[in-house]
């Protein structure tokens, strides 16, 4: 995020082609569209002219997701100064794809997004790699599961608090008859005690798994316990999405139901709140999540 204070009617920035996302306002309110595309992918230089139409002094705020930034060029009539309004908490994200927003109309209105905006946290970095977990690694280039970025993207950023979500591709990792719940849990006592060593006395949130309806099977609520366990054991917060005990309890996590967009069921709000994926959350859910996990985490900070 790159924030100042502008006093004229128009001026340019620079970034490189990186095929990223970004978002701008001005004084709170977006000026680009949501998820606005960014220069395509081909590492030229560019300069983005932004035209208010008229003068005024206004606080500009760029939100910017493997979009490089490059400065800014303005008039010299012009003015250019340092933003009055704080950042609050640097927040460190790691999550997998729920967390990284996809199904939603840009990576930057998905869920952890929403809940920055929410919280009014406006320095979180996303540490959010779709198909990972604390035990699965994914099987793309350069992603790792979740112990395995503490260090380089957690630990070494010097967050004031780290958020962990996700699990839900644990339960079909590695495969169905080789699936132990016990390497859950040593992953996830690995995560968080790497967190703690490395950040003392930093706040630790922790978000079992998403799931895509109100009926939790006995894996996910087998990978959710031993997340919840190595949480509860390393003294952080957890709050859990999914709530169902048994897979015999439906319709009483976060999402409920068994329906999907474009194809409704009627008997649960995933009817309006899942991609036509079937897994994923659309903008709609994305927007919900978020505003749930803002409102979780707003009533342990309250309690605290």
């Amino acid at each position: 995020r790159v924030d100042f204070m502008f006093d004229g009617q128009a001026f340019e920035w620079s970034t490189v082609g990186t095929g990223g996302n970004y978002r701008m306002r001005g004084d709170g309110e977006l000026v680009t569209a949501q998820g606005g595309a960014g220069p395509a992918s081909n590492g030229q230089t560019y300069f983005i002219k932004v035209d208010f139409g008229s003068r005024g002094n206004r606080h500009i705020e760029f939100e910017l997701r493997n979009q490089g930034w490059g400065g800014i060029t303005c008039p010299g009539t012009d003015g250019i100064w340092p933003s009055y309004v704080p950042f609050g908490p640097r927040v460190i994200v790691v999550g997998d794809s729920f967390a990284e927003g996809q199904g939603a109309t840009g990576r930057l209105e998905g869920l952890v997004g929403v809940m920055a905006d929410a919280l009014g946290w406006r320095d979180v970095w996303w540490s959010a790699s779709g198909g990972t977990g604390y035990v699965n690694p994914n099987t793309a280039a350069g992603r790792l599961p979740y112990p395995d970025r503490i260090a380089a993207d957690v630990v070494a950023r010097d967050p004031d608090v780290v958020v962990f979500m996700g699990g839900i591709n644990d339960e079909s990792y590695p495969s169905i008859g080789a699936f132990n719940p016990a390497d859950s849990l040593a992953a996830a006592r690995l995560c968080f005690t790497a967190a703690r060593a490395g950040l003392p006395g930093v706040p630790l949130i922790v978000f079992g798994p998403f799931w895509k309806s109100g009926t939790a099977h006995q894996r996910l609520i087998d990978v959710r316990n031993s997340i919840r366990t190595a949480a509860v054991e390393s003294n952080a917060v957890f709050i859990d999405p999914i709530v169902s005990e048994t897979p015999a309890e439906t319709n009483v996590g976060w999402i409920r139901g068994s329906g999907k967009e474009g194809v409704p069921t009627g008997n649960g709000n995933s009817d309006n709140y899942i991609s036509t994926d079937g897994t994923h959350p659309n903008s709609a859910g994305h927007a919900y999540l978020g505003m749930r996990c803002a409102q979780a985490i707003a009533v342990q900070i309250a309690s605290d």
